[in-house]
Parts: structure tokens; C-alpha cells; sequence
């Protein structure tokens, strides 16, 4: 069982993975309640994981756009919790 922020920090190291290539940074254009249906979470918790991240740099905002550089996404990869 994953926690809300294991499921999103899992998520968004998966979509940097499928989208990034060839850049260094990719932007999370679904939203919150998109990314909440996909991982099985209320968007209230996705909006907590989110700041919880940001607060970790692990994720920056573009308005309301989640934007991932490379250096997080490794980050989000080996995040402890």
C-alpha cells in the first residue's frame, strides 16, 4: 500500500520517464483532478503531495502547471519517506 505522496512522487517520475526525452525539464500538463483519478487519490491529496514537494524542490510550478527537471525527477526517484 502507497501512501498519497508515494503514489504522486511515483507518478511524476514515471511521466518525466515517458516524456522527457530529449529535454532536460518536462511540464505536467494533466491536472491535479486528472493526476488524482490516474493514481487513485482525492485531488486534495494530490494538491498536498505537490506542496509537500515543492517545499522539498522536488517539482516547481509553471501557474498551475507541475514543470520537472531532471535533477528532480532523480530526486523523485530515490525520495525517502
Amino acid at each position: 500500500y502507497l501512501s498519497g505522496l508515494e503514489r504522486v512522487c511515483f507518478y511524476l517520475a514515471d511521466y518525466f520517464q515517458k516524456n522527457a526525452y530529449p529535454q532536460d525539464h518536462v511540464i505536467v500538463k494533466q491536472s491535479y483532478q486528472t493526476i488524482a483519478n490516474h493514481i487513485g487519490v482525492s485531488q486534495r491529496t494530490v494538491v498536498r503531495a505537490i506542496r509537500d514537494l515543492r517545499a522539498r524542490a522536488l517539482c516547481s510550478m509553471n501557474g498551475k502547471q507541475i514543470r520537472i527537471s531532471r535533477e528532480q525527477a532523480e530526486g523523485l526517484s530515490k525520495i525517502e519517506f
